[in-house]
Order: C-alpha cells, then structure tokens, then sequence
C-alpha cells in the first residue's frame, strides 16, 4: 500500500473520528465494533466498489491496532494519529495483499468482443490454440521459419525478421535478422513457449509483463519488480480475452488476442479507456511478394 493511499485512507477515518461513529448500517458487512466500523465506512467513501479489499482492510488493521489506540480514536486522542500511521506501514505487506485481492474493475463484457478480432477467430476455425490444447502443443515449423508481428496498418515490408533457429520440446527460439540477413540482437534472443513469450536477458529468458497470466483462464496474479498485478482471462469463441493493469498503474485495458495451434499470435487488439491502442497482425515473408 502506497504512503498516499495510507494517507488519504487516514484522513477519511479521522475525520470520521470527529463524528459519533454508530454501527455500520450501510450494505455490506456490519461491525458492532466501532473501530471496525469507522475504518469500513472510511475505506467504502473513499474506495466505493472495492468491497473485498474494504472488508480485508478492516480485518488487518481490526487485528494489528492495539487496544490502546483504538481507543484513542473514540475519544479523539490527537496521537491516534501517529500511531495508526506506524499500523499502517507496520502491515504493508498484508494491506498490499489486500489490495491484490480487491483489484478494480475484474470483469469481462463476453458480448463486447471486437468484430475485426472475431472474424480473424473466426477464419482460423479449427487452427487455434485454445486452453484444451495449448499445454499439448509442440513446434510446428521447420527451422528457418520466418514471420514478424507488425501494426495493422503497416504496409511495407518490415526491416527485421524473427527467424527460428532452434526448437525444444515446447519451445521456438527465434533469432532478429533484417533483410540482408544481418543479426540484430543477441541468437535466440525470443522463446515462444505455448503461447508465452520470453526475451533473453542476462543470459536467462525473462517473461514479459503479465504475459502468462493471459492464458490463465480466470483471476491470476503476477510480480514485476516487486509489484503484484492481477489479470482476469477468459476465452470466447476462440478469442483470449484479458482486463490487464497497465503498465503505468493508471486503468486497465482489455486485450483481445487469436493465437494459431503453433502457439504463435495471429492478431492483437488492445483497448485503452474505450479506445483503441494498439491492432498488430502476423505476416511472413510470403505476404509481401517481389
């Protein structure tokens, strides 16, 4: 939990502390408790729609304020203060948890499918990966396969190449080459592991941000640089749909993506604040003829 979310989360409970503070009579959980009350009516007024992680609040701070403290916030001691600050960052980790589990806005609307994304689902009928079958999926081309996943809207012919140089078990790695076959970047720098895309860093092949947890049907978690995000996927009518944080922590978007039974992306559509962001396809050398 961020210092300003402790912050704004404080000011609203004491400002509430200098009302009577009746038992919660709104919707949702009711405490006879008084603290726990002031902290769930502070945390609903300030976080309206975030249920699950008011309810995980007041049982953290229920259980780790000492008594001596609470009392200080009924009759309005100004070190109550102070000292709910220090429970706060005290618990970090378990607000933090809290927060995971109260993540915003985790729905998928099953009837808002973009159509251009429906149809490439629809023309590939019978060659997707698809939850049943993408543990079960093994390489499907032969070294020396070439394709690049470009803009929509790109026209000519792309500068570079991920071309395969190796094949193992599940995995395809792929090598950078531009056109006059120079290597850009460091051999088998991309793995594609059914689905899953990985670049070499450090000699290790690192996941990018979240991308597992976009073929994780239903609520899954992730860390990137000791922050936890939670993805929700689900697959509709051959279409992985996924409502991702984004990158900058400020909203989430909703991406929509068709993947062949080679377990490499066929098309990409990204949605941002009802706006599209981002449309990429897959093209090989063959689509771009002499």
């Amino acid at each position: 939990m961020k210092l300003g979310k402790i912050l704004l989360l404080l000011s609203a409970i004491l400002l509430l502390s200098s009302c009577s503070i009746p038992s919660y009579k709104s919707k949702g959980p009711k405490y006879s408790d008084p603290f726990d009350s002031a902290n769930h009516l502070a945390c609903s007024l300030r976080y309206s729609g975030q249920p699950t992680y008011c309810s995980c609040f007041v049982k953290v701070m229920s259980e780790n304020t000492p008594e001596s403290s609470k009392t200080k916030l009924l009759i309005k001691d100004d070190s109550y203060m102070t000292e709910m600050l220090a429970v706060m960052q005290n618990n970090k980790e378990k607000l933090d948890e809290c927060a995971v589990l109260g993540a915003v806005d985790l729905k998928i609307n099953k009837d808002n499918i973009p159509e251009d994304v429906l149809s490439i689902a629809k023309a590939n009928k019978g060659k997707l990966m698809t939850p049943e079958n993408r543990l079960s999926l093994v390489p499907a081309h032969g070294i020396g396969y070439k394709f690049q996943f470009i803009d929509l809207y790109l026209t000519e012919k792309p500068d570079t190449w991920l071309v395969l140089d190796d094949r193992e078990d599940t995995a395809y790695y792929f090598s950078i080459y531009n056109n006059e076959g120079e290597l850009q970047k460091a051999q088998s720098y991309y793995k594609y592991d059914q689905g899953v895309k990985y670049y070499l860093k450090d000699g290790k092949y690192k996941e990018y941000l979240s991308e597992s947890c976009t073929f994780s049907i239903g609520k899954c978690t992730f860390e990137e640089d000791g922050k936890t995000g939670v993805v929700l996927t689900e697959f509709v009518d051959g279409v992985w749909v996924s409502n991702i944080p984004t990158i900058v922590g400020a909203g989430r978007k909703y991406t929509y993506s068709v993947y062949g039974s080679d377990g490499l992306p066929i098309y990409l559509k990204i949605m941002y604040m009802g706006q599209i962001h981002t449309v990429k396809k897959r093209v090989t050398p063959e689509d771009y003829p002499d």
